[in-house]
């Protein structure tokens, strides 16, 4: 699943009407307040693919990936609270270190907390085989279930990857994730209602291919009522992100529809997958980013007519650059849009983040990093009208995909990374 990317093409270019979207410079609101920067994973030395979940009564939890001596034997590692981490290894393989598909937490109604990751294995091919397995934790991260298989295909390993993760308000657990069981990648989807024991039969999605490296997204409603956002392949191999909706708890799915038509035609997969929310009064927000030529950035958009239509793209940040932002969208209690993204800056890739307290004007772009470091694959998680912002940081500047491309993909080590976290008052 994992597909390294290659040059963008360069024949596509948008319509006037794209170009002309503002990036909402008018009377922006204020910067949102930053606290300080926190070391989590200084508790195992090193760590990689962070995520952050909040419960409803405020409860924090962050996971990260972590092996000895820095490799690729990897555990998570789940910290509550700010408490001493428990490790959570699985019998049949490592976990893996994958910024795009980390660990993915997240907190039931009832307090518990779900757990959904990626194990990979080496079986000699040019990509690792990789189990998409779930655990649950009923006493705040302290002790875990034994691991379950999501995936009910006849092989456990495969082409099982790039997953998300929600809990709905009536404690139904949702996951998506990109498949290639039937030789070409495709958007799954299962659920459990029996705290993750056991898992629905696998729902395909998507019509068509999917991009096969871009991750899922999922919200989840009222009354069963879910959606699911992937990158797919459209006609002439545009690679433009589609949204889904379910209202019978994932069981059927109606037609895709595109969020905006970037036109953005790639004959490789990005590794930057969208981010969506579904807000209080049933909007769905939809932040991504597009690669296309001339007209490059993360984007924000809105429906609220169930993702029939949705409106014109709000330009978060307008980077030209080829290099792939992974982007992160969060709703505040008060009202608040948060927007995260990582972009080249000043030579090294930095995490970002700018506020809406309107659904459309942003706050000036506020670096969350030390400019000396390489900081990636932002998450967030918000509670009332604060937000916890986590993110990989590494002194070196990672490859790009497109140099991976035609080689052997070997599983990603830890390596020195750390992962950083702060809190943003919205």
């Amino acid at each position: 699943m994992r597909r390294a990317s290659g040059t963008i093409s360069r024949a596509v270019t948008f319509a006037a009407a794209w170009l002309s979207i503002a990036s909402c410079n008018g009377n922006r609101p204020p910067a949102p307040t930053l606290g300080a920067v926190t070391r989590v994973s200084a508790a195992t030395g090193v760590g990689a693919a962070p995520m952050v979940a909040l419960s409803a009564e405020g409860h924090r939890a962050i996971t990260w990936v972590s092996a000895p001596d820095s490799g690729t034997d990897g555990s998570v590692f789940v910290s509550v609270d700010g408490g001493a981490p428990a490790r959570i290894t699985d019998p049949l393989a490592p976990v893996e270190v994958h910024g795009e598909a980390p660990p993915k937490v997240a907190f039931a109604p009832d307090g518990s907390l779900y757990a959904v990751y990626l194990l990979g294995k080496d079986v000699g091919k040019r990509f690792p085989v990789s189990a998409l397995r779930s655990v649950r934790s009923t006493d705040l991260g302290r002790t875990w279930s034994a691991p379950v298989t999501v995936t009910d295909d006849t092989a456990e390993f495969g082409s099982h990857s790039f997953h998300a993760l929600t809990v709905a308000q009536d404690g139904t657990v949702y996951v998506a994730w990109l498949d290639g069981r039937t030789g070409k990648s495709a958007a799954y989807v299962t659920h459990s209602t029996d705290g993750g024991a056991h898992w629905a039969p696998n729902v395909k999605m998507s019509v068509g291919e999917t991009c096969p490296c871009c991750r899922t997204s999922l919200a989840a409603g009222r009354n069963g009522v879910v959606y699911a956002a992937w990158r797919s392949v459209l006609d002439g191999n545009q690679r433009d992100v589609v949204v889904a909706r379910s209202a019978d708890y994932g069981a059927t799915w109606s037609t895709p529809r595109r969020v905006h038509a970037d036109g953005w035609k790639i004959d490789a997969c990005p590794h930057a997958g969208p981010s969506i929310q579904l807000d209080s009064a049933g909007a769905l927000h939809v932040l991504w980013w597009t690669g296309a030529p001339d007209a490059a950035g993360v984007f924000y958009a809105v429906s609220r007519d169930s993702a029939r239509t949705f409106s014109a793209p709000v330009a978060v940040s307008a980077q030209r650059a080829p290099m792939p932002s992974h982007v992160q969208l969060a709703l505040g209690g008060t009202g608040a849009i948060l927007a995260a993204w990582d972009e080249l800056a000043n030579g090294r890739p930095q995490v970002f983040v700018r506020v809406a307290r309107d659904g459309a004007s942003f706050s000036d772009a506020v670096p969350l990093a030390s400019p000396t470091t390489t900081a990636r694959f932002p998450v967030i998680a918000v509670h009332a009208d604060t937000a916890y912002v986590a993110w990989s940081a590494t002194g070196t500047i990672p490859p790009a995909h497109h140099e991976m491309e035609g080689k052997k993909v070997p599983l990603e080590p830890v390596g020195a990374t750390q992962v950083l976290m702060r809190s943003v008052v919205l």
